[in-house]
């Protein structure tokens, strides 16, 4: 397809305007459809868009596959009941986990996601750092997304984020909220209840 420009922030594409953020949404993929363009171009052009509508199409189909397990596990309903974590992230959690009674603790299961911050002790201080190195990344990964949710739709989440942010700052104050999401998710799948969020 065309080469972005250096001038797309401003609204170029190949030295074509748009009135768009993104021209891959609905009104953007409109426009693209109805350009007209020398003939290479317009090949190319119709060719990108014919592979676009394709990859979409199998995106969806997969899309009802995700759902359509985790409908049917149990597992997948009790990751769900959490603020933050859909059908892909419940799916992804658990492919990642496997047996959750392999951990000991809601602590070993955060070592596990890569989410327990080095500690660095003085004689008058301790001071929490980046996370430990060697976790699984795409339970880490997921937990972190998941957290930027969940601190917007739950109380409990959002007091714990808004505590440590006023204290160490956003980025520290999600890390929080990662965690806390693995510990819930680890008890949570241990004694097969669904979670409850704090009340006002």
């Amino acid at each position: 397809m065309f080469r972005m420009s250096k001038r797309v922030r401003s609204g170029s594409f190949c030295s074509i305007g748009y009135p768009f953020d993104d021209l891959f949404l609905k009104r953007g993929l409109e426009f693209l459809r109805g350009l007209e363009l020398p003939w290479a171009y317009q090949k190319e052009l119709e060719d990108s868009l014919e592979m676009l509508e394709f990859i979409n199409g199998k995106e969806k189909e997969q899309n009802k596959v995700i759902e359509k397990l985790c409908q049917e596990s149990e597992e997948a309903a009790l990751l769900m009941s959490i603020p933050g974590i859909d059908y892909h992230n419940a799916l992804l959690i658990m492919s990642e986990i496997g047996d959750v009674n392999r951990f000991a603790t809601g602590t070993k299961f955060c070592g596990h996601c890569g989410l327990v911050p080095t500690v660095h002790i003085s004689d008058k201080t301790v001071r929490y750092g980046r996370m430990m190195a060697g976790g699984n990344k795409w339970l880490g990964w997921v937990f972190i997304e998941a957290a930027h949710i969940g601190r917007r739709k739950s109380l409990r989440f959002s007091r714990l984020y808004e505590r440590i942010k006023v204290k160490r700052g956003p980025q520290v104050a999600v890390g929080a909220v990662a965690r806390e999401m693995a510990v819930v998710i680890f008890y949570i799948l241990e004694y097969g209840k669904p979670f409850r969020d704090a009340k006002w």
